[in-house]
């Protein structure tokens, strides 16, 4: 008889796992989403999902979604035999060059063949084609706070 008590005392109201989940403010009552509110989209920030959304979006031609992933304040990009070195690219050239690629090239996909990360480092093999032509490269990505700040390409 006491058993039942405490329980009685203890968990007055049955709650459903949603019911549990607003209470704690872990998600937003129905109320509120009807209103117009919207639960927050959370975004995967680990840096191989990052270069994996940009894969996918080249891959469906989808120049915004691919913009998506980069830093415009910290964006920076090498080519191996530039004698540039390292240089700060703006997200319009990279847009321009994007738009430009599927426009000349309508079977443009990607595919990465290796892919090794380590910390905020991804380091991917790929094969491209492009124009009926395969290819292979590397790129080295630099992901920060679910952007890429830094490419190399080789």
């Amino acid at each position: 008889m006491r058993r039942h008590a405490f329980t009685a005392t203890s968990f007055p109201n049955r709650r459903s796992l949603f019911g549990t989940l607003v209470a704690f403010g872990l998600c937003l009552p129905a109320a509120v989403l009807g209103q117009g509110g919207a639960a927050p989209i959370v975004i995967d920030t680990l840096p191989a999902s990052v270069v994996q959304r940009g894969l996918a979006a080249f891959n469906r031609h989808d120049v915004d979604a691919l913009m998506a992933i980069y830093d415009s304040a910290a964006y920076m990009h090498e080519t191996l035999g530039d004698s540039t070195g390292l240089q700060r690219i703006s997200l319009s050239v990279i847009r321009e060059s994007a738009t430009r690629l599927f426009a000349q090239a309508k079977d443009a996909k990607v595919d990465s063949v290796r892919r090794l990360t380590d910390g905020p480092f991804v380091v991917d093999l790929y094969e491209t084609i492009a124009n009926g032509k395969k290819t292979q490269h590397l790129d080295i990505f630099e992901v920060r706070n679910g952007k890429v700040v830094r490419e190399w390409e080789y």
